[in-house]
């Protein structure tokens, strides 16, 4: 009955005696395995099932004394102990050798005892989860790009405006606290009406393009770059003073100036005026733009292409 019972388990499941060896192997983890029931009742070779080297599979673990330790050399950082099963253990891991190829797989292991409460095995339950780890890794992809879209400019690559007042709203409560310094970089393309008048919107665009690229190009990790509106782009420069964002602002105005030839819209050399400030105890959100497009105002009277750190 038992036998019987075991066998009509549509989840591929085996029992191990206390001497670890295999006493019944069902249907379902034959056709998992590719292993025969023939081939594993009586011997200690249940490890072929998911290994390609002899090494203890879960419900070997679960007959040891030393279980928790066991479990810290084989599965660490991915087991759990079941609430439903006094004993049970679960826990997921990848098998990159399985005869479908390789999988994903969710298995549970427990100690059996019989009717006079003497431990006489432990048995294992294996579950193919390699779809729902695809779907999941999928969905989080997904989630990725859609939470990328509504902070991203379309246009340029670069962030868009909205999350622009999230982030400068982070660092000025961050440096509140710590008194750390940052500074922030207004960039305005000169002169880009004409651009726009002169040889239409489609090559304006590839101006701007080409311009987030560089810089993109000319950002550290932390850096991050944003499109204010139209032809104006702010650059945030976490733990950086003025004298290191002129370094940086400067970088970015030589490379566009040096790279017009790259633009393959016969459009005339473009240039841009920079305004840069740097966070000051107090500061507002208003005061901070502020000051760094008073700077950028006072490059443009300068006479553009230049840059401009604010007083």
């Amino acid at each position: 009955m038992l036998v019987n019972f075991f066998d009509r388990i549509v989840i591929p499941a085996f029992f191990l005696d206390v001497d670890h060896k295999v006493i019944g192997w069902n249907p379902a983890m034959e056709a998992l395995s590719g292993l025969s029931r023939e081939q594993m009742l009586g011997t200690k070779t249940q490890w072929k099932a998911f290994y390609s080297e002899e090494r203890p599979v879960l419900a070997d673990l679960v007959l040891e004394v030393d279980l928790n330790e066991q479990l810290e050399l084989y599965y660490s950082g991915r087991y759990e102990h079941c609430d439903v099963v006094s004993g049970a253990i679960s826990a997921t891991d990848y098998f990159p050798n399985m005869p479908q190829g390789p999988k994903w797989m969710s298995f549970s292991a427990s100690v059996v005892y019989d009717q006079y409460g003497n431990r006489c095995g432990a048995v294992e339950t294996v579950i193919d989860i390699t779809e729902q780890k695809h779907f999941a890794a999928l969905l989080i992809k997904r989630e990725r790009h859609f939470r990328e879209l509504s902070i991203t400019d379309q246009l340029t690559g670069v962030y868009n405006s909205r999350y622009l007042h999230r982030q400068l709203q982070e660092e000025l409560s961050r440096s509140s606290r710590s008194g750390q310094v940052f500074s922030i970089c207004m960039l305005d393309l000169d002169n880009f009406k004409n651009v726009n008048d002169q040889y239409g919107h489609l090559a304006g665009d590839d101006v701007l393009q080409f311009f987030a690229n560089i810089i993109k190009e000319n950002l550290r990790k932390q850096d991050r770059a944003f499109r204010f509106g139209g032809e104006e782009f702010l650059i945030l420069l976490p733990d950086t003073t003025t004298q290191s964002a002129f370094v940086v602002a400067e970088r970015i105005r030589e490379s566009l100036v040096l790279r017009q030839h790259f633009l393959d819209t016969g459009v005339k050399p473009v240039t841009v005026s920079i305004g840069i400030t740097e966070y000051k105890e107090g500061d507002q959100e208003t005061t901070l733009v502020g000051r760094a497009d008073n700077a950028l105002y006072s490059a443009k009277a300068a006479g553009k292409n230049c840059t401009i750190i604010s007083a």
